[in-house]
């Protein structure tokens, strides 16, 4: 009787793990969603960082919140484009996919640039060449991989 309810509770125990790791794995769909928020954070951010240092709009205090955000946000990037996220709807292009190496380029160009703004702003150096960088990285990654 012993051997059998081990052997049961080892089945039971079994036959959960697939459901659970199948939890684990999102839905393409779910993965353009967190995809598309992602970049809006990123979008966010650098709008508000822009903001405040053109004296639009904004506090300088909360620059610096901003600027760590994007910094963070950046490098998580290149895994927010998995191959079964490219269907759906999104204005990834197929590229994204079928230029890997390109767009692993451009996502570091990316990282790069946000992490050079930081570095500007926590050193006291050149932050509007810093902005103009960022600036740039993002226009190019959508030029080439983000459709209008």
């Amino acid at each position: 009787m012993m051997k059998t309810r081990v052997a049961r509770t080892l089945a039971l125990a079994a036959s959960l793990a697939i459901p659970v790791a199948a939890l684990n794995a999102a839905e393409p769909e779910e993965q353009i969603k967190y995809r598309q928020n992602v970049m809006k954070s990123i979008g966010g951010h650098t709008g508000a960082i822009f903001a405040i240092t053109g004296d639009k709009a904004g506090d300088d205090s909360h620059l610096e919140a901003h600027i760590r955000s994007l910094a963070a946000t950046s490098t998580i990037v290149k895994d927010i484009f998995p191959p079964e996220s490219e269907l759906g709807e999104t204005r990834a292009k197929a590229e994204i996919w079928t230029d890997a190496e390109g767009f692993a380029e451009a996502v570091k160009t990316l990282e790069d640039a946000a992490a050079g703004v930081l570095a500007a702003y926590e050193n006291g150096g050149d932050l509007g060449g810093a902005l103009k960088d960022l600036g740039g990285a993002c226009k190019g990654c959508h030029d080439e991989y983000r459709s209008d």
